[in-house]
């Protein structure tokens, strides 16, 4: 494990899997040995480095071999107790235990029960279509059949074979897929890659009508990924929405969504939102949301946590196109009651950052400060990827050029500049670097609005801006801020006023 594995180990935890852990610990712990559980607070609680001389000190009176074996201990015992924890999560944790306790009994000279084992993996490795492990399962079988004269080794060889050919057969087709989805996602989805999208009509043409696509539900999962990732290059979102909602109807009917594909499903789902607000249709997608959260909650709430942010910021994005603030608000306070979602400090960025917004769109200057105030100057910020850090520092300043702290924004550029100096020079931030300017110029002129070069900068700034886009990575849109003081217009009225025009029945 690299450095700081057993850190990050400890951080990638679930608290359901932390509470496992704890239970585990506390029974395997030799009696007075309370060490195990110690080193995991001093990592997870109290943020201590697995590395500094504080924790050998604290832990092994300055002996480092004894903490080095400590911590080597409790990396095994965590990932233990990982392993014993979500055993039954996936079908293919299940295969993969039958094929082990088949070896231990293999061992002991138990040899039919060492068959059974391998038997029941057979019959959930062929549901799952999980050809690698059938090679395994196939390949100990016959293994086993030197020893264990009832099994007939040649129906297990020609099973070997057949598997082998189906293996061949899913190998190239993966191997062409996964070279049209890398193909499309490195060149950013932008449209211009004709190639892959040829080829990828080509196979799905060559593979379609084979017995092999016709019963393979990861075949036929994989060539839907590489659809809809075409689509979504091509930027054709409304054959994209018709194409998922077709596929949700085709793959529900014939029964492919199971626990082993519930993911896909959601997946499926977030796509299907994301497609519908693209297309202006707000009051359709949710419908879907309805859905999605209905699909999170089953399987024991297996994707739960997973997609709980997406399924709560579709809500917000389809409720704010729609006029529902006040109903936002009401959600995200809903949400900060709750300690299992507010005390993730990612989904602390998302309460603040939207009630920032929705104020901001109620007219209401003082609250959005206020609430992005909590996220600037705490320890949410720190935790922020350099785009995110980025984006909320122009929209403190918009928010502060609204308020005339006029001295205050143009301070706050000069360290934005400064500090994110390496983003403002890269091609992708253009744009950002742009309005940067504006609203430098904007706080440094006397009523700037009524200035005749100024108008003229921010006039070419917004011809040059892409189309609004509903969902997009702006929360408060550079354009349509610019576009409403140019109109002496209230923000969110543009907004509204911009998707209604836009806004097509579905």
């Amino acid at each position: 494990m690299s450095k700081y594995g057993l850190t990050r180990l400890i951080h990638s935890l679930s608290k359901e899997e932390i509470k496992n852990f704890k239970i585990y610990a506390s029974r395997i712990q030799t009696k007075g040995d309370k060490k195990l559980l110690q080193l995991f607070d001093c990592i997870k609680k109290e943020q201590l480095d697995e590395y500094s001389t504080v924790i050998i000190q604290q832990l092994m009176n300055g002996n480092k071999n004894a903490y080095y074996r400590l911590k080597n201990r409790l990396t095994e015992e965590i990932e233990f107790s990982l392993l014993l924890f979500n055993r039954t999560k996936d079908e293919r944790f299940k295969i993969n235990n039958d094929i082990t306790l088949a070896r231990i009994f293999t061992y002991k000279s138990e040899y039919n029960q060492a068959l059974n084992y391998l038997l029941r993996a057979e019959k959930l490795a062929l549901k799952v279509e999980d050809t690698d492990l059938l090679h395994i399962i196939y390949n100990q079988i016959i293994d086993l059949s030197t020893k264990l004269p009832s099994i007939a080794p040649q129906t297990y060889i020609a099973k070997r074979a057949k598997n082998r050919a189906e293996q061949d057969e899913f190998t190239q087709l993966n191997t062409i897929l996964a070279v049209i989805t890398h193909q499309l996602v490195t060149s950013n989805f932008s449209g211009k890659n004709k190639a892959a999208i040829d080829t990828l009509k080509q196979t799905i043409e060559q593979y379609q009508f084979l017995e092999t696509y016709q019963n393979s539900p990861q075949i036929r999962f994989q060539i839907h990924d590489c659809i809809k990732n075409a689509l979504l290059q091509q930027k054709d979102f409304i054959a994209l929405e018709s194409y998922l909602i077709e596929t949700l109807q085709i793959f529900e009917q014939e029964g492919l969504f199971t626990q082993l594909t519930h993911d896909k499903k959601i997946v499926l789902l977030v796509w299907l939102i994301n497609s519908l607000i693209k297309n202006y249709h707000f009051e359709q997608s949710l419908k879907y949301i309805e859905q999605l959260r209905e699909e999170l909650l089953k399987f024991n709430k297996l994707y739960y946590q997973k997609y709980l942010w997406t399924y709560y910021q579709s809500i917000i994005f389809s409720y704010s196109y729609l006029g529902k603030t006040n109903e936002i608000i009401e959600l995200l306070k809903e949400l900060q009651k709750k300690p299992s979602f507010r005390n993730i400090q990612l989904n602390q960025w998302f309460i603040y950052s939207n009630l920032t917004t929705t104020y901001y769109c109620q007219n209401n200057l003082k609250q959005a400060l206020a609430y992005i105030a909590q996220i600037v100057a705490t320890d949410i910020y720190k935790k922020l990827n350099n785009n995110l850090k980025l984006s909320v520092n122009i929209v403190e300043c918009m928010l502060r050029a609204d308020n005339e702290d006029f001295n205050y924004v143009l301070s706050r550029i000069e360290t934005i500049k400064k500090t994110f100096r390496k983003e403002l020079k890269s091609a992708n931030y253009q744009r950002e670097k742009q309005f940067l300017s504006i609203l430098f110029s904007m706080s440094n002129l006397h009523k700037a609005f009524q200035q005749q070069r100024f108008i003229k900068k921010v006039q070419a700034f917004i011809d040059n801006s892409p189309p609004f886009e509903p969902g997009a990575n702006e929360s408060i849109n550079y354009t349509l801020w610019l576009k409403a003081k140019l109109q002496g217009q209230k923000y969110y009225d543009l907004v509204l006023e911009t998707v209604q025009k836009q806004t097509k029945v579905p």
